[in-house]
């Protein structure tokens, strides 16, 4: 080390460089965090669960630690938005239905408001590393899809036929994550946060983790989110190129020629073909045809939620009080739909909160331009529309997807009120 740049070591307050050391040694528990939380996300017991939680503990203990050398903490309209879900949830426990699980509820989302705060915080905390700080999370949300689609391929004994449930815990909530990160993938690649060939590869393993984990939803929204990527920023360019609609036409043959695959293959269509010809007979206006229970469970569990939801619809029934009047004794069960689980357990007061975040980023995002907007817009999209079949708004890594998508279409650096400093 030379005498110059020992004196301009000696230069800098022990407090700057306490948060340096902070911020970086938080960014690598953020990433593996991010990595441990994709792959053990529905694990119940294990070691993987374990090192989960203590991970995303030490996340936010380092974050919050952070925020107190800094002196200074953000606080986002979203985070607001959250916090008044939550203030409502919890407001709740004085009509619910059922006192514990709206207390079991309650509580897990308070640990996810303080998550989130967290990562607005590590992301918007340090004005000077916002964008960097975005391309470290969707770098490591692209890498975590790929780790979690490998453990899910090698751990999954999907030749015999079913899903893979034993492996990821929720099949649906498994290729829905994955599904997300494939818009996210190829804009990684068309803005170079990451080689081509590892954006290529992430998406390879996800799309095949996704047929694995024979989710009808997740195939859907998987091929969807590519296809209108690719559509949508064909279009954005003022033209179809040749080249944009051969991919367009490559993509469309492939999904046939891999329909025509598993339906005719048997091992492939125990594994999904039995629920892709679910999906022909619901869309042609049919039940389901294929002496498959779930979708006449959920039919019988939405219709429930309505019920409920007219009965109460103001407050409604108690946050996540639904699995009270599902089935006596199976406190797992719920409604398989987000916007029906929400307006059944606290009605019309909680849900203009909660969805008021994705109107939030809707907003900015046509604001977007280039791949940019795309990117936002399709994400939202499949977001959205999975709603309709999972129940996930309680769950980290819609928290995380939604930071991320509301940092990727905010410009905090013209929105200094955010910013509260304390002495």
């Amino acid at each position: 080390m030379t005498v110059a740049n020992q004196v301009r070591d000696t230069q800098i307050p022990i407090a700057v460089r306490k948060s340096v050391f902070l911020d970086n040694f938080t960014t690598i528990v953020l990433i593996i965090s991010v990595i441990c939380i994709f792959t053990f996300n529905n694990d119940t017991t294990g070691i993987g669960k374990t090192a989960t939680n203590l991970l995303m503990i030490a996340f936010m203990g380092c974050e919050l630690l952070c925020v107190a050398v800094r002196r200074c903490v953000v606080v986002h309209p979203v985070n607001l938005l959250f916090a008044l879900f939550l203030f409502i949830c919890m407001m709740s426990l004085l009509w619910t239905a059922d006192v514990d699980l709206t207390m079991t509820r309650t509580t897990s989302l308070a640990i996810m408001a303080l998550f989130m705060l967290c990562i607005f915080n590590y992301i918007f905390l340090d004005v000077r590393k916002i964008d960097f700080r975005i391309n470290v999370l969707i770098r490591t949300i692209v890498i975590a899809s790929a780790f979690a689609s490998i453990y899910l391929l090698l751990n999954s004994d999907w030749s015999a036929g079913g899903r893979t449930n034993d492996v990821i815990g929720d099949a649906n909530q498994a290729s829905a994550y994955l599904s997300y990160a494939l818009p996210l993938s190829m804009y990684a690649m068309s803005k170079k946060l990451l080689p081509k060939l590892v954006c290529v590869l992430q998406m390879v393993v996800v799309f095949a983790s996704v047929i694995v984990s024979a989710s009808r939803t997740g195939l859907m929204v998987c091929i969807a989110g590519v296809a209108l990527y690719v559509f949508i920023r064909s279009y954005q360019r003022g033209l179809l190129s040749p080249r944009s609609i051969a991919l367009i036409v490559g993509v469309a043959v492939g999904c046939v020629a891999l329909f025509q695959y598993v339906m005719t293959n048997p091992q492939a269509y125990e594994v999904i073909g039995r629920r892709l010809q679910s999906i022909v007979d619901i869309m042609n206006g049919r039940d389901s045809q294929m002496n498959e229970g779930s979708y006449f469970e959920r039919k019988r569990l939405l219709e429930l939620a309505i019920a409920l939801w007219q009965s109460h619809p103001m407050f409604g029934v108690g946050a996540d009080a639904y699995a009270h009047f599902a089935a006596v004794g199976i406190r797992n069960t719920f409604s398989h739909n987000d916007y029906m689980q929400i307006l059944s357990g606290v009605g019309i007061v909680g849900f203009i909160p909660y969805y008021a975040q994705h109107v939030y980023i809707l907003k900015n995002g046509v604001r977007l331009r280039g791949s940019l907007q795309v990117m936002v817009l399709v994400m939202m999209a499949q977001l959205l529309f999975f709603h309709f079949f999972v129940v996930f708004y309680y769950q980290k890594l819609e928290i995380i997807y939604i930071v991320l998508l509301i940092a990727m279409s905010t410009n905090m650096k013209s929105k200094n009120s955010w910013y509260l400093n304390f002495s």
